[in-house]
């Protein structure tokens, strides 16, 4: 627990089994009326350790005659490690939840939640649609369940309170905080900025030292892309405190920096298909020349940007693609 800024106390839960479950960071909006951006994970001891660490804030400062009063929560997307301990910090907290109106669309029920994060369908992933890929896939959609509820302690038991347009402002703390849609890493991505201070929460869509996921089914690059250029042109940006990692002081620089590693990488993408002539290639292909010597739990966490990626350069008609011994192959156009 810091106070990474006057006013914003950071609180950092632990992760484990790598990638899949990183360190999250969850904010703490100080004033009358103060806000908890992102909820963390939602088994006990993770719920448990954020409810202490806000009774222990709360304690503080009444013991400085200070009054803070924290009666909110608003997660910056529908990931499972944002919303996974809204159920059990709500009731501890007596909290307000607050979602967006597509927030809410993905979390209105659990039928609504795995309709929007099914396990990707074979064809996004530009795998044939055989039996094995069948199987497989319908496999993948029970271990993600699992994945959901055991892992990461997902339930769907919160009340949502208040539901809001994706562009509204909120007053904390005596200040005006913008909520700035921001898809790409997902569809109902928000980002939290203060113009006074020059203040944006990122969620997942600005990291300082890894590059954000992204695949199907709710990712979209271009969407991200223009995410990016829109946080980058906000006038007075200084800083930013990201869900994952360390701020950022150099925001804009870094901006600059993942555009362009994504441009870096479509184009490396795109060169590996051309070079492959009129034979095409695979996608294992492709992911074998992106990441030679990786491991294959590498390539799955790979093949979602280059899932995105191919359909993109489909999109702009540079790539085409087709079915040879139940295998995908690309040509470049």
């Amino acid at each position: 627990m810091k106070q990474v800024f006057p006013g914003i106390i950071r609180i950092k839960e632990r992760g484990s089994f790598g990638a899949i479950k990183p360190p999250i960071n969850i904010y703490i909006l100080l004033g009358e009326n103060g806000l908890i951006f992102d909820a963390g994970y939602g088994l006990k001891s993770s719920s448990m350790f954020l409810v202490n660490s806000v009774k222990r804030i709360k304690s503080y400062f009444h013991s400085k005659n200070t009054s803070i009063n924290i009666t909110r929560i608003l997660p910056s997307h529908s990931h499972p490690d944002h919303i996974a301990g809204i159920s059990k910090i709500q009731k501890d907290l007596a909290l307000e939840l607050i979602l967006t109106e597509e927030m809410y669309e993905h979390m209105k029920n659990k039928e609504a939640y795995r309709s929007h994060y099914r396990e990707s369908h074979p064809s996004e992933l530009y795998k044939v649609n055989s039996l094995k890929t069948r199987i497989n896939f319908h496999s993948q959609r029970v271990l993600s369940t699992f994945f959901y509820k055991i892992i990461y302690g997902i339930s769907f038991d919160y009340k949502v309170d208040k539901i809001i347009q994706s562009d509204s402002k909120l007053h904390i703390g005596g200040k005006i905080w913008k909520i700035i849609p921001s898809p790409g890493h997902t569809s109902d991505h928000i980002s939290l900025y203060n113009e006074d201070t020059g203040i944006l929460f990122s969620g997942d869509n600005i990291l300082r030292s890894i590059t954000t996921w992204l695949g199907p089914p709710e990712s979209n690059i271009k969407q991200y892309i223009t995410s990016l250029q829109e946080i980058k042109g906000l006038s007075n940006l200084r800083m930013i405190f990201p869900a994952h990692g360390s701020p950022i002081m150099e925001p804009k620089k870094r901006i600059e920096e993942i555009i362009s590693h994504r441009k870096k990488r479509t184009n490396q993408l795109l060169k590996i298909i051309q070079f492959s002539g009129s034979e095409g290639i695979t996608p294992k292909k492709i992911l074998q020349m992106l990441y030679p010597g990786e491991s294959g739990f590498f390539h799955r966490m790979a093949r979602g940007w280059v899932s995105l990626t191919l359909n993109m350069l489909e999109e702009e008609q540079k790539i085409s693609k087709n079915i040879k011994d139940r295998e995908f192959l690309f040509f470049s156009n």
